[in-house]
């Protein structure tokens, strides 16, 4: 199941989108304070984000959507984020998505259209997100000499072999989510020494 984090101080558009978007399948989280949401996203795995341009941030002033985005950038540069707003076709904003897109954001959705437009989206994003993933570890994969052997130790003190491995990924069972991250952990590992 999709698990997407929304970061919007607009509850009604919110609400609605995420009720949409559920009885789509989608699990979705609402943040209505930016601070709340990126301390969130430090904490917990999300599939894909949605962040609007301006955002209360909690006390008194607001944070705009470049600012979440960078701080999220600071701790995750892979996550696919859905930058939105219902004010950027009023305004002379090409400057503003310019930016977003310089941080990396996956694509722009004026909340003028609809949630099932925004769940297309969210599926173009991790349709994209699950085929680079596939694209790396399979690069991996061909590399090993040994496919049989258990080489990687699981969080969980297991071993496992490259076969093993790459299937648990490719189906997405939750051992295969495990194993991806061991696997870019003991990769980092590896580039350190």
């Amino acid at each position: 199941m999709t698990n997407v984090m929304i970061i919007d101080d607009d509850e009604r558009w919110s609400e609605d989108t995420a009720e949409y978007l559920r009885s789509e399948g989608i699990e979705v989280i609402i943040q209505t304070k930016s601070h709340e949401g990126i301390r969130l996203v430090k904490e917990e795995s999300y599939d894909v984000l949605i962040i609007d341009y301006k955002l209360i941030n909690g006390e008194t002033n607001k944070d705009d959507g470049i600012d979440v985005i960078n701080k999220i950038r600071e701790n995750d540069n892979f996550i696919p984020i859905i930058f939105c707003s219902g004010q950027l076709e009023n305004w002379d904003m090409d400057h503003i998505l310019i930016e977003a897109i310089n941080l990396g954001i996956a694509e722009y959705f004026s909340k003028s259209k609809s949630a099932s437009e925004l769940q297309k989206i969210i599926k173009k994003c991790e349709d994209f997100k699950t085929d680079s993933i596939l694209s790396t570890y399979e690069k991996w994969y061909k590399s090993c000499t040994d496919k049989d052997t258990p080489i990687i130790v699981s969080s969980r003190g297991e071993k496992y072999s490259p076969r093993r491995i790459i299937d648990e990924i490719k189906r997405g069972t939750p051992l295969g989510i495990e194993l991806r991250k061991d696997l870019a952990d003991f990769a980092l590992e590896c580039l350190i020494k």
